[in-house]
């Protein structure tokens, strides 16, 4: 990770530590509490977001969509799929 500036550094994390944000994350923001609750996948699966909203979804048993590479209309994609939440980082969107 660079953060928002620097030299690309590595991060590590072990599977406890992204299982263990990933609860917290579902606990404290409520992912998944309501029913029909449909969040996203911002970042590609094999970046830490990708997976750690993977752990999320799966801790909180919600449905997610991946949100395609290229969308010409993000907002329509999202209200398409009836998606509740989302994060990301801003150059995702």
């Amino acid at each position: 990770t660079s953060g928002t500036s620097g030299r690309p550094k590595a991060v590590r994390h072990s599977d406890a530590t992204l299982l263990a944000a990933a609860a917290g994350y579902v606990a404290n923001l409520g992912l998944g509490s309501q029913p029909g609750d449909i969040g996203t996948i911002n970042f590609p699966i094999a970046h830490v977001g990708g997976i750690f909203y993977v752990s999320c979804a799966l801790i909180g048993a919600f449905s997610v969509l991946l949100v395609p590479k290229v969308a010409e209309d993000v907002v329509a994609v999202l209200a398409e799929n009836q998606v509740t939440f989302t994060g990301s980082s801003t150059a995702f969107y």
